[in-house]
């Protein structure tokens, strides 16, 4: 079985629904003490920047083995994986390996995170994880144009 590309499409669908809510979130909060003082608020953005990383995770891993065959043993070996094959620019995999260890930090270390500083690695991480989704939409689109047609599917109509 191929590439599942509804499952990578829904997948960068919620990251890009993440990415929009993170955003308005700091727009709309341009206090940051205002931001860290509300527990809710603060907790919200901690869960919405590692299941972004999660879905980035989860759409690096099924490409590499549907497309490549390779089963990468951390996120981190998984996007290196996809700039190895031309599905990612090496600048926005270098970027994204800070999310990685971010996520990983609020993961397995959370009671050590400074919110001020995820704060400010959030805004300047946005962009990224907007990349992340453009590049692999790309791949993706690619990829199915490539596709050879199923033989047992009715032809197109001229």
């Amino acid at each position: 079985m191929g590439l599942d590309s509804e499952r990578m499409k829904t997948r960068l669908a919620y990251l890009m629904g993440e990415v929009t809510a993170l955003r308005d979130l700091l727009t709309t909060t341009p206090d940051r003490a205002q931001l860290l003082q509300d527990a809710w608020k603060r907790r919200g953005t901690r869960y919405a920047l590692q299941t972004s990383v999660e879905a980035i995770a989860d759409v690096a891993y099924h490409i590499c083995a549907k497309a490549y065959h390779k089963a990468p043993g951390d996120p981190h070996e998984a996007v290196d994986k996809l700039v190895q094959e031309g599905v990612l620019s090496a600048g926005t995999a270098k970027r994204l390996h800070g999310l990685i260890g971010l996520r990983n930090r609020l993961v397995h270390g959370y009671l050590d995170i400074d919110d001020q500083r995820l704060l400010e690695l959030l805004a300047a991480g946005l962009g990224d994880l907007e990349a992340y989704a453009h590049e692999v939409t790309r791949y993706l689109e690619q990829a199915s144009s490539d596709r050879p047609s199923d033989p047992h599917e009715d032809p197109p109509e001229p």
